[in-house]
């Protein structure tokens, strides 16, 4: 559907070695790709599907550096000052 991303899990080499010699596989044995990219340090994925509604998914991954311009974070104080979020 245009406009929204693919997602793709494929097993990666190392899960492919399990199949072949009947081991079970983990997380860590597959790729996860939104839209052709890999998301690296994936700690948790949540998938739902329904029959009435597009299947929907949500992710945890570990970041090294966290970077918001100054912008972005005088958007969000108004945010939260309008909304009186603190």
């Amino acid at each position: 559907m245009y406009g929204l991303p693919k997602l793709e899990i494929k097993l990666n080499e190392r899960g492919k070695e399990k199949v072949k010699n009947n081991n079970i596989t983990e997380m860590r044995d597959y790729d996860f790709l939104v839209d052709g990219y890999e998301i690296p340090a994936l700690q948790h994925i949540k998938i739902d599907f329904s029959k009435d509604e597009l299947p929907t998914a949500s992710f945890d991954f570990s970041v090294g550096e966290v970077e918001i311009d100054a912008e972005t974070v005088n958007a969000i104080k108004t945010i939260i000052d309008l909304y009186e979020l603190d």
